[in-house]
């Protein structure tokens, strides 16, 4: 189950679509290798803690607000799981001290595993399950791990795409707003390109 449900991971990095559908994959297979019926992925760019998935959405929290990457409400709990960094599991989290219900949007929480995700990738975040009826195991936790570093090389290879895609916007801007032609020689297969404005230039 954990080989398929990194597959599906994997197979959406390749697929020509964006983070929320990569996501939405990765948090459907970690619901379904822990049996939970309740998680969210929760993801911070920039000192901005959002919510890049959550399942089930509820009426209050339509996909829609869910798709446009909400903010997340990183209370005392939570800011603590972030900052400990480690898997952790929960049999009954409304006893922990800094213990704070969601705001009304999100459904009860009765037992809860949180997993990091692997800051040193440059990604930092967590995957939150919830509500399992038997409780969150060993194999649970060692499998959403296993899981979160296949969403993390995934979602940074995305980043990666859109990062070049937008620099290759700005280069074409400058040089079409510069009036400017572009050629550049491969030496290793002699191959020459010419932009072209080259050709314009040079009639």
């Amino acid at each position: 189950k954990l080989l398929e449900a990194i597959n599906q991971v994997l197979s959406q990095a390749v697929a020509d679509c964006g983070e929320q559908a990569l996501a939405d994959t990765c948090l459907r297979a970690a619901r379904e290798l822990t049996a939970s019926s309740l998680g969210f992925i929760v993801d911070n760019q920039e000192g901005i803690w959002r919510l890049l998935a959550m399942a089930p959405a509820t009426a209050e929290t339509p996909p829609t607000l869910v798709g446009n990457l909400e903010l997340f409400p990183l209370n005392g709990f939570w800011r603590e799981l972030v900052q400990c960094g480690e898997t952790r599991a929960f049999s009954n989290p409304g006893r922990h001290p800094l213990w704070q219900p969601l705001p009304g949007e999100y459904p009860e929480i009765r037992k809860l595993l949180v997993v990091p995700l692997p800051d040193k990738a440059g990604v930092s975040g967590f995957v939150a399950l919830a509500n399992n009826p038997r409780g969150y195991a060993f194999i649970d936790q060692t499998d959403v791990a296993t899981l979160a570093l296949s969403f993390v090389e995934a979602l940074r290879r995305k980043r990666a795409e859109q990062a070049k895609q937008i620099s290759e916007r700005r280069l074409n801007l400058a040089l079409d707003s510069a009036d400017e032609g572009l050629w550049d020689y491969l030496i290793q297969t002699e191959e020459i390109y010419y932009s072209p404005r080259w050709f314009t230039l040079l009639g």
